[in-house]
């Protein structure tokens, strides 16, 4: 039996909990985009593409998630390659770029304001 390199191995490692329990024994795979990830699986450290909701960037006079936990800061657009740095209750603080702008930014996102793609 072929076996898999050691650059794969590691990749499928890190999204072990998406595939089935026999994955080792698995010498075929298929790769596609997971739509909903629960974020009760994310862990400090994984990487994934999310699409934040526009309210998270065009926010209304009443809402004071930048001035309270980003030091004034938003995000550079709606989609984002993130790193997870953190997590707090309701809140995740990332580690972002912007996908079209490759704009830098680090700050804190509540939970239901972001999708990973």
């Amino acid at each position: 039996m072929k076996q898999i390199n050691k650059f794969t191995l590691r990749e499928l490692e890190k999204v072990q909990h998406l595939l089935p329990n026999n994955w080792r024994e698995t010498t075929h795979f298929t790769v596609g985009c997971v739509d909903n990830i629960p974020k009760s699986s994310i862990n400090v450290g994984d990487k994934f593409t999310i699409k934040i909701e526009n309210y998270i960037i065009n926010q209304p006079e009443n809402f004071s998630l930048s001035e309270n936990w980003n030091h004034g800061t938003v995000p550079p657009e709606e989609i984002l390659d993130i790193e997870i740095l953190q997590l707090m209750g309701k809140m995740t603080k990332v580690k972002a770029v912007g996908k079209c702008t490759r704009i830098a930014w680090e700050g804190w996102l509540p939970n239901k304001s972001f999708k990973i793609q």
